[in-house]
Order: structure tokens, then sequence, then C-alpha cells
């Protein structure tokens, strides 16, 4: 079987995000599971490179470009969904736009908006009590799309 070449977007809230939040780390966990089961250097993390504490020179409309750039040539978009952001949702229209698979992700009793959740694109929905439990879905998500390719 010839290998395919992944891109995955990773997309969760950035802006108002607490000075004790974790969600940074947790976004960069989900980004090793999709190197490790996809390849080093396929997943995108949008604070890694424009983060809104650490890059405020970068401007609205650069922060636009490469975002939209970076998910529309992406093969996947794992989106955490549990913190309400005008950017995820920005992220994840851009994605279904495309007909890019999603896969989203919030804590168990975390209130999700329902449009994004029926987005055609959306291939999941998972409610996680831990982050082993959420790393663990998302590796075994990424081991399915790699049997149906």
């Amino acid at each position: 079987m010839k290998k395919q070449y992944y891109k995955a977007y990773v997309s969760g809230a950035l802006t108002g995000l607490s000075k004790d939040s974790n969600m940074k780390e947790f976004y960069e966990k989900v980004a090793e599971i999709v190197d490790s089961v996809l390849g080093f250097g396929t997943a995108y993390v949008p604070h890694k490179h424009t983060d809104p504490v650490k890059d405020p020179d970068v401007t609205p409309e650069e922060v636009y470009r490469v975002d939209k750039e970076r998910v529309c040539e992406s093969n996947l978009v794992i989106a955490y969904v549990g913190i309400p952001s005008l950017g995820v949702g920005a992220e994840l229209e851009m994605a279904n736009s495309q007909n890019i698979p999603i896969l989203l992700l919030c804590r168990k009793g975390e209130k999700v908006s329902r449009l994004p959740r029926g987005m055609e694109s959306v291939k999941g929905l998972f409610e996680y009590t831990s982050e082993e439990e959420a790393l663990n879905w998302i590796e075994n998500k990424l081991k399915e799309l790699l049997l149906t390719k």
C-alpha cells in the first residue's frame, strides 16, 4: 500500500485562556500523538507560530492568512471545542467547506454548540474524562484513518 502523506491541524481556543490553563500543553500532546501515528512534522499547532501572548505583533490579517492556509492544506482537523472560541469556529468552517475530516473533543459535561456538531465533515465528537482517554481516542481514530486510505 502506498503511504499517503498527511497533515493535521490542531485547533483549540487560545485568546482568553487563563494563565494557569494547561490547554496549550494539551494541544501539544495531541500533536505528539498525531506525529507518532502519521509521521513527524504532520501536526500544525497554531500557538507554536502565532500565539496571542508570545507573538502579539503578528497582525490579525497574518494570523488569518496563515491559519487558513494551514487548515486548507490539511487532511484532518482535530479541534478542542469545550471552550467557546470564534477562531476555532472559523477554522472548523474553513475545513468543512473544503470537505476536510474533523474530529471534535471536549471534556465530559462541557456544552458544545450544535452548529459544529452538525457539520458534514465531522467524523466524531469524543467527550473525555481524562487526557489519557482523549489521547487514546485520537490515536485509534488516526489508525482507522490510515487503514481506510
